[in-house]
C-alpha cells in the first residue's frame, strides 16, 4: 500500500515537502529513512497530526543534524537511547535511529541498539503505532507494516505485540486504555487478559512515581479524560496507583462540568493558562488527607494542594447574595478550584457563575492604596479600605468619590477596632 496520495491531500504541502527532504537527505547520507507511529496511525484515521517521529535505517542524530542544518535549527542528543529531538520553524521533530531493545528488569528503562525498521517497529507497543511510511524519494509514501497495525486499525481493536509487554513497561496498561477510549476502540481479548495479569502480578507497583505522576497527567489531557479514567476505575488501574481517589458516578458527571466549565473559560481567556489536568483529578478526592495524601505521593507542589483543600471547605456552603460576597468568598480560591467549585455548583450555563468569572473576579476599585496614604491611612488598614472601596463598586456600581469615601470610613473603623487610633 501507498499512502502518497494521503499525505498530499490530508496533510499542510509543507509538511509533505518537508518529509520528502527528509528522504532526500537521509539518502544522500546512505540511510533510509521512515515517519512512524502515532502520525501513521492518525494519518490513516483521517485526522492527521503534525507530531511527527522520523526514524533512520542508519545513525538518527546525524540525520538530524544535517537536517538542522538544512532548515536552521538546532538538535539535542539523548545517545543513551540513540535518539535525537530537532527543533526547528515547524516545531519539534524527533528522530532516532531504528532500533530494537531489551528490558534488563521489569519496569525499568530499557536498553538499545541498533536494528532495521522491522525490529523498531515490533518493539513498540501496539500493532496500530507500529507502522511506517518510507521517505526515500523512490519509495515515497510506501506503508511499512510488518505487525498487522493496519487490519486492527480497520478493525477498532488495540492489540499488544508481546506477551511480557506489559511487564516490560506497565506505563502501557495506562496508553491502552487512552488509545481504546480515545478511538472508540476495543482490547482484543488477549491484551485484555495480559493487561488484568500484569495489574494482579502488581507489576504497576515497580513504576517510579514519576513515571505514574506522567501517564496521569497524559491521560487528564485526553479530550474527554472522563472516558479513560472510568476504564481505568474498572480495570482496578485507578485503586493500586491512587486509592485515594474516588470513581462515582456522580463524581464522574462533576469532571465532565469541571472539563465544561475550563473550556468555557479558555475560550473567553485563551491566553489565561489553565491547570486542567489536576483541577479535575483535585475533584476526585474526598477528604483533606487524601488531598494532602495524593499530593505528596506525587509531588504536587503546595500550590495544587491548598487548591484542592480550599475546594472542599467552600463545597458545602451557600452562595453569596451580592457580588462582593462572591469576590470575598471566592477570589482567594485558585482559578482552578473556584472552576470545579463552579462545576460542582452547576453548568455552563449558569449566569450567576459567568459574571463572576467574566466580571466580578476581575474588577478592581478605581482608587489606590497611594490615594489612601495621602489621606494618612497605613499598614492593613490599606488593604481593608480597597476591600471596601471595590463592594462600593461592585454591588452599589459607586464612583471613585465614593469609594474613596467608603474606603476611608471603613480603615478608620478598622483602626478604630485594632486600638490604632
Amino acid at each position: 500500500m501507498n499512502l502518497a496520495r494521503e499525505l498530499d491531500e490530508r496533510l499542510p504541502s509543507s509538511v509533505t515537502q518537508a518529509l520528502r527532504t527528509v528522504g532526500v537527505i537521509a539518502e544522500s547520507l546512505g540511510m533510509t529513512a521512515f515517519v512512524v507511529g502515532g502520525f501513521v496511525r492518525d494519518l490513516l484515521l483521517g485526522t492527521p497530526t503534525l507530531d511527527v517521529d522520523i526514524v533512520a535505517e542508519g545513525d538518527g542524530t546525524k540525520l538530524a543534524q544535517a537536517l538542522a542544518k538544512q532548515w536552521g535549527g538546532t538538535v539535542t542528543v539523548h545517545e543513551r537511547f540513540l535518539t535525537a529531538t530537532l527543533h526547528w520553524a515547524m516545531g519539534r521533530w524527533d528522530v532516532a535511529t531504528a532500533r530494537k531493545e531489551r528490558y534488563p528488569q521489569p519496569a525499568a528503562l530499557p536498553k538499545v541498539e541498533p536494528a532495521t525498521i522491522a525490529d523498531d517497529l515490533w518493539r513498540r507497543d501496539f500493532s496500530v503505532n507500529a507502522m511506517a511510511i518510507c521517505l526515500s524519494p523512490d519509495r515515497f509514501g510506501e506503508l511499512i507494516d510488518p505487525t498487522g497495525g493496519y487490519d486492527d486499525l480497520q478493525k477498532g481493536i488495540i492489540r499488544i505485540l508481546h506477551d511480557g509487554s506489559f511487564v516490560d513497561d506497565p506505563t502501557r496498561i495506562f496508553r491502552a486504555v487512552r488509545y481504546e477510549q480515545r478511538f472508540g476502540f476495543r482490547m482484543d481479548a488477549k491484551t485484555l487478559r495480559l493487561l488484568c495479569q500484569a495489574r494482579d502480578e502488581s507489576w504497576l507497583t515497580k513504576l517510579s512515581r514519576d513515571r505514574i505522576k506522567h501517564e496521569l497527567w497524559r491521560t487528564l489531557q485526553e479530550r474527554d479524560p472522563t472516558k479513560p479514567l472510568r476504564r481505568l476505575w474498572q480495570l482496578g488501574i485507578l485503586q493500586v496507583v491512587a486509592p485515594e481517589l474516588r470513581i462515582t458516578k456522580a463524581r464522574l458527571l462533576w469532571m465532565e462540568r469541571i472539563d465544561e466549565w475550563l473550556q468555557w473559560h479558555q475560550g473567553h481567556f485563551p491566553d489565561e493558562r489553565v491547570q486542567r489536568e489536576w483541577a479535575l483529578l483535585l475533584a476526585l478526592l474526598p477528604t483533606a488527607d487524601a488531598v494532602t495524601t495524593f499530593c505528596q505521593r506525587y509531588q504536587l507542589g503546595e500550590w495544587e494542594r491548598q487548591s484542592g483543600l480550599a475546594l472542599l471547605r467552600v463545597l458545602r456552603s451557600r452562595l453569596p447574595k451580592r457580588p462582593s460576597g462572591w469576590v470575598r468568598k471566592f477570589n482567594p480560591l485558585p482559578l482552578e478550584a473556584a472552576l470545579a467549585l463552579a462545576a460542582k455548583r452547576s453548568s455552563v450555563a449558569k449566569e450567576s457563575w459567568q459574571r463572576y468569572f467574566l466580571e466580578w473576579r476581575r474588577t478592581r476599585p478605581d482608587i489606590t492604596g497611594e490615594a489612601l496614604k495621602a489621606q494618612g491611612v497605613e499598614g492593613r488598614a490599606i488593604a481593608v479600605g480597597l476591600q471596601a472601596a471595590l463592594a462600593a463598586k461592585l454591588d452599589e456600581n459607586a464612583d471613585a468619590d465614593k469609594q474613596l469615601g467608603v474606603a476611608l470610613r471603613a480603615a478608620r473603623r478598622f483602626l478604630r477596632r485594632s486600638g490604632l487610633r
